[in-house]
């Protein structure tokens, strides 16, 4: 029999869950800066779909970084829901090594629906690389310096 106040083995369970997915949710709130605003996520995901079709992304946390470090990344978008939160946490640190803005985004569905169009893909982070002859490049330098300006780099 239970006693009043002891928990059993599903109440403990259950408590550890929930004190786990408030933490999560408390440091994903103070890792994803600067975080696009639902505005700013439509454009991010329509300049991707097009850049997508342009063979003009890369997507994953190992191709993000790669690109970046390849100098070849224009900017860099990071899927805020990924979990655990690790699997992205260097990529914020290899963009502001090489100087690439990046930007975090809500949902990293979303994310994947932009890069190859359909639901069932989802994906942590994309990079927007570098073609000084695409037909996209006004669109992708006003992105990046949008993103830039809300990192506080000048």
């Amino acid at each position: 029999m239970k006693r009043a106040g002891e928990l059993n083995e599903d109440d403990v369970e259950a408590e550890m869950f929930k004190n786990r997915k408030a933490r999560t949710a408390m440091y994903q709130a103070y890792v994803r800066k600067p975080l696009a605003d639902e505005d700013l996520s439509k454009q991010l995901y329509e300049l991707i779909q097009q850049c997508s079709a342009n063979q003009q992304t890369k997507q994953g946390s190992n191709e993000v970084v790669k690109s970046v470090n390849r100098n070849t990344a224009e900017f860099v978008v990071i899927a805020g829901d990924v979990e655990p939160i690790e699997i992205v946490m260097h990529i914020p640190l290899c963009c502001e090594d090489r100087g690439v803005p990046y930007i975090w985004v809500e949902s990293r569905a979303s994310l994947g629906f932009a890069v190859k169009g359909h639901q069932t893909f989802n994906t942590s982070a994309v990079s927007v690389l570098v073609n000084d002859y695409s037909p996209l490049k006004s669109e992708i330098y006003s992105m990046r310096t949008l993103i830039d300006n809300m990192q506080g780099h000048d």
